[in-house]
């Protein structure tokens, strides 16, 4: 019942934000910057209606809170709390945009904005989010680290997303860092590198090790049941 609530509370506060964000864009120019360079340089123009898009996904974000609350498991309450927060940031950076196509950049104008800790600082919290939840989330076809090993067996599942669940959770750490040291420097772009590079390594270390594990699992280990 808890888990309705929540999902009936989300959806609500979800469809104001995206009703607040449409009377919104009724109010800025035909045209505001949509798209910029890795120097922050706009070099796209286009419809507001483009901003909407963030809000609608997060408005969204409820079917999948209602479809959760129906599963009465552990799984359930770690969804739940992931796609929240997947709602919430999603949310912010819909916002975001709106603060950028409000500020009336024009097409070859460097952007004026805090880029990394703008946008990059609410990725780097969901990335944490997820990471901390990873090594207590049960074997599940929608969330952690799903390979063909760590699905076969609760054993290679547990072991690889509580590695993976850590150095997902530092990553984060790490990018939240980095997007507000470099947007204090004025060199957002390598905020972003730093976060998309922090992203690729823990993907990659995550993939072998899950492959490792499997590959010396005993035999005794393999207590392989029913994906939820």
């Amino acid at each position: 019942m808890q888990h309705f609530k929540t999902a009936i509370l989300y959806t609500v506060l979800s469809l104001l934000s995206l009703l607040a964000f449409t009377v919104g864009i009724l109010f800025l120019p035909e045209e505001v910057a949509v798209h910029f360079n890795y120097e922050g340089v706009c070099d796209r123009m286009g419809s507001p209606w483009v901003y909407i898009s963030l809000p609608a996904a997060a408005a969204l974000v409820s079917g999948g809170l209602f479809a959760a609350a129906l599963k009465e498991n552990k799984n359930a309450r770690i969804l739940n709390i992931c796609l929240v927060v997947v709602g919430a940031v999603l949310t912010v950076l819909g916002w975001v945009l709106f603060a950028l196509g409000a500020q009336g950049t024009q097409l070859g104008e460097k952007l004026n904005f805090p880029f990394a800790a703008a946008i990059l600082l609410p990725l780097a919290i969901l990335i944490m989010v997820l990471g901390n939840y990873m090594p207590v989330a049960g074997r599940n076809k929608w969330f952690g680290l799903r390979t063909k090993e760590t699905l076969a067996s609760d054993y290679v599942w547990e072991k690889a997303n509580r590695f993976s669940g850590v150095l997902l959770f530092a990553a984060g750490a790490l990018s939240a860092a980095a997007s507000i040291l470099f947007s204090v420097l004025g060199l957002d772009f390598v905020a972003l590198i730093v976060t998309v590079a922090l992203i690729l390594i823990v993907t990659v270390i995550s993939l072998i090790h899950a492959y490792r594990i499997a590959k010396r699992m005993p035999e005794d280990a393999d207590n392989t049941q029913e994906t939820k």
